[in-house]
């Protein structure tokens, strides 16, 4: 278990994602954590849209630490023990579980940031990941739209 004073060390100046609730259909916030109480029980946090609230530390569920970059800190990411379950998205996006051998698919699903503690924790990525798919695609295909468009005008006034 970690104490008081180690979370202090590891969170006090990091930019993390977190939740008030375990459930998928609420997104993470990304949030600066500014300080902690004395007692270790509060956390102030100021989120990316500029709201600054103290939190119950027991009341929030921090799902990632990230680095200045704001990517995934790897010092910080949950990693399985040997032979414990986790939970991953496969490549067709179905949520699949394996146990933790240490072989090469687990370290390159850890690399690449999929590997999660729950089921839900990967669905709720799994479906973060198609939205963003789908915004891609259709953003493509906008572009392309609006580039026939534009033939199509600069060939007739020729």
């Amino acid at each position: 278990m970690v104490t008081k004073e180690e979370l202090k060390k590891m969170l006090v100046g990091k930019r993390i994602l977190y939740t008030m609730t375990l459930s998928s259909q609420v997104p993470p916030y990304e949030a600066e954590v500014l300080e902690m109480s004395p007692s270790g029980n509060y956390i102030k946090l100021q989120r990316m849209d500029g709201l600054c609230t103290w939190e119950v530390v027991n009341s929030i569920y921090i799902a990632d630490v990230l680095d200045a970059a704001g990517l995934t800190d790897f010092r910080a990411r949950w990693i399985p023990a040997l032979n414990e379950a986790y939970w991953y998205i496969e490549e067709g996006g179905e949520v699949a579980t394996a146990g933790w051998s240490d072989n090469s698919s687990d370290r390159r699903r850890f690399s690449f940031g999929n590997v999660f503690k729950n089921f839900q924790q990967a669905e709720a990525l799994r479906d973060k990941v198609k939205r963003a798919l789908y915004a891609f695609h259709r953003i493509e295909l906008s572009k392309e739209f609006v580039s026939k468009e534009k033939e199509t005008v600069n060939n007739k006034e020729k």
